[in-house]
């Protein structure tokens, strides 16, 4: 008997964000250097969740009333959300200078300052686009506030992956991603 693994697979659209998760399109917000009132808005067309899923879970159920006690609610609510950038593969090796030795340990998962992800073909996914095959650099991480995400998927402006839906990689493949919260 053949078994494949499964590398990504669609969650639940009616339980908290979940940790590992890819969205597409994330508008972030930096304030510049020189002049703090002016912000730069920069669109970011592929970010990987890296908040602890327990405290996403947590935030979930203070977001829809669970706690009965005020202060407990306020204090599980998570004021942002980290994310790290995914890049497509071709782009983190010119962009960094990545020599070939090293790029071949990106593309193995041996390196402990990338992760690699494999390409999803157009049969994979049930909006029959895919996604190309991107690396993630743990030193590229930024956080946005909860409140911003949850606004911007309330009114469609942040995609889950490929338009609306929301994957989550298996959890065997998101050990490095949980390793960089510890």
């Amino acid at each position: 008997m053949s078994h494949t693994s499964i590398i990504y697979r669609v969650s639940s659209t009616d339980g908290p964000i979940r940790q590992c998760e890819i969205f597409s399109n994330l508008v972030h917000l930096i304030p510049r250097t020189e002049d703090p009132l002016t912000i730069d808005q920069i669109t970011k067309p592929y970010v990987i969740l890296v908040t602890q899923d327990c405290d996403l879970h947590n935030d979930y159920l203070a977001r829809h009333d669970h706690y009965t006690d005020d202060l407990k609610r306020k204090a599980q609510l998570l004021p942002f959300l980290t994310f790290i950038e995914l890049l497509p593969i071709g782009e983190i090796y010119s962009k960094y200078g990545i020599s070939s030795s090293l790029a071949k340990k990106v593309k193995t998962n041996q390196h402990d300052r990338y992760q690699y992800f494999r390409i999803v073909s157009a049969g994979e996914d049930s909006m029959c686009e895919g996604m190309p095959e991107f690396v993630c650099d743990f030193r590229r991480s930024f956080s946005v506030p909860t409140d911003y995400i949850y606004r911007e998927l309330s009114i469609g402006r942040l995609n889950m992956f490929l338009r609306g839906l929301r994957t989550i990689l298996h959890e065997s493949h998101c050990q490095n991603l949980i390793m960089l919260n510890k």
